[in-house]
């Protein structure tokens, strides 16, 4: 579950929890950028260098997962091949999950640095962070391929799932108008870190802050928020969507980790009014089928 995440959960939350919602859906590409064929490989880097990260986990600059800069540069830090294959071809768990390969695809971390060709930055400044993933997603499965060789096939598997409901008692979310700095040209990264900027500990619209006091979300939808919800449970399983909820909402959780606390789930329930159901559904799987290290550079 990786990739450059839509959600701004603060300094310390870097590994991407990406937003998810119904299963078996298809991807919503944005009318203003251009919607690739999924699955379809792309155009290559203008310059990309992968190399094998350290094995201790984080990088040396202290953090793990995706980056996407406003200047086209993406920076990947201790990911393995699995991993990279959620970011290359997943944009949302609940679309898809990755299984298969040697066993090294899910232990060897990676770094990565590349950069978007001059050709395919046209309107890049006025595309929203969903955007700008529909354009380097498919330019991410092309550099699989030729760096790690990669191969791969997909499925549909039937797999145990949490589908997140409303509690007995409805739900206690918060249910807000779309803020004025969604309006206009648009959600873009620049506009939330300024609103970072303007107002420390407070979370952008259309996202969720996370620190040591808790999760704090405003102004976001439940597919965009059910990422970071479900990793706050620690669910062992895909968690989609089926609150019926529509809309934007407004809510704040913390969960406690001692001893006698009940679990996450249902802190979350308490919490949130929002009940995670035990079902099984068809997700598609991709399953790779071969890959190879990459060489050295």
């Amino acid at each position: 579950m990786y990739f450059f995440s839509a959600l701004l959960c603060g300094a310390v939350l870097l590994m991407s929890l990406p937003a998810i919602g119904q299963a078996g859906q298809a991807p919503h590409p944005s009318s203003s950028a251009t919607a690739p064929t999924p699955d379809a490989v792309g155009p290559a880097f203008e310059v990309a260098t992968v190399k094998p990260s350290g094995k201790d986990g984080p990088g040396a600059d202290g953090w793990m997962g995706t980056r996407l800069f406003p200047s086209g540069r993406l920076s990947v830090r201790s990911m393995p091949l699995e991993a990279l294959v959620y970011s290359g071809y997943i944009s949302r768990p609940t679309r898809g999950k990755v299984e298969g390969g040697p066993s090294w695809v899910r232990s060897d971390p990676y770094d990565i640095e590349a950069k978007v060709e001059d050709s395919q930055m046209t309107g890049w400044d006025k595309l929203s962070d969903e955007e700008r993933r529909a354009r380097v997603q498919p330019m991410l499965r092309t550099l699989l391929a030729e760096r790690f060789h990669l191969k791969l096939h997909t499925e549909m598997r039937d797999t145990p799932v949490y589908a997140l409901v409303q509690a007995k008692r409805g739900s206690k979310l918060k249910q807000v108008a779309k803020p004025e700095e969604l309006e206009g040209e648009g959600d873009t990264p620049e506009k939330r870190m300024k609103f970072m900027r303007d107002h420390p500990g407070q979370a952008a619209p259309g996202s969720i802050m996370c620190d040591a006091s808790g999760c704090r979300g405003h102004a976001i939808s439940i597919d965009m928020a059910i990422g970071q919800i479900g990793g706050s449970a620690k669910a062992d399983r895909i968690v989609i969507n089926d609150t019926g909820l529509t809309g934007l909402f407004d809510f704040s959780y913390n969960i406690s980790r001692d001893a006698d606390a009940a679990t996450p789930l249902q802190q979350l329930e308490d919490q949130l009014g929002l009940r995670f159901e035990s079902r099984k559904v068809p997700i598609k799987t991709y399953v790779i089928d071969s890959a190879e290290r990459p060489q050295a550079e």
